[in-house]
């Protein structure tokens, strides 16, 4: 009985403007597995500032370009992509997503993950207080632009328990 071979994972991306080659750089090795990490707190705030003015978007679409200059590699690389660009409109970048994949004619699917977004239901958590000051959200003359919960990996790992991840918390493609 011979060993599993170790998943081979890189990363292409740490925040919403993180350099614009991440995703090539990342396939241009033996790779399984491409991630890329774009909901640093500074970023929620540009995609709900984006999302205020267009309801479309809400999503990275420094990562939709990334994406739209790599989609063929990373199918010729068969390698898997995760990540969380989708942000406050994760529907939104996988429609995206999918249209790039079926304007290259390429053979992805695509899959993404909703439920972090809970701004309309920010009266429903009861008196949310500053981790610091202790004052409560509602007395503190701010008006959030969004809430999130970070969810975890684990959707993207119930969609294909056998696989080391197959699809995204947010909408990323992964090749079939």
């Amino acid at each position: 009985m011979s060993a599993a071979r170790p998943v081979r994972i890189a990363n292409c991306a740490g925040w919403l403007w993180d350099r614009f080659s991440g995703l090539r750089d990342a396939l241009a090795g033996p790779v399984d597995v491409v991630t890329g990490d774009y909901l640093a707190e500074p970023t929620l705030r540009q995609l709900a500032l984006e999302r205020a003015k267009d309801p479309s978007l809400g999503y990275a679409q420094s990562f939709l370009a990334q994406f739209t200059d790599a989609a063929g590699l990373l199918a010729e690389r068969g390698a898997r992509l995760v990540v969380d660009a989708g942000g406050l409109n994760p529907a939104g970048l996988a429609g995206e997503v999918r249209r790039v994949i079926a304007d290259a004619g390429l053979d992805l699917t695509v899959a993404h993950v909703e439920g972090d977004d809970l701004s309309a239901r920010l009266d429903a958590l009861g008196a949310l207080e500053h981790l610091d000051t202790g004052v409560p959200l509602a007395d503190s003359g701010l008006e959030p632009t969004t809430a999130n919960a970070y969810l975890g990996g684990w959707a993207s790992r119930r969609r294909s328990p056998t696989a080391p991840t197959s699809s995204s918390a947010r909408g990323s493609p992964t090749p079939r």
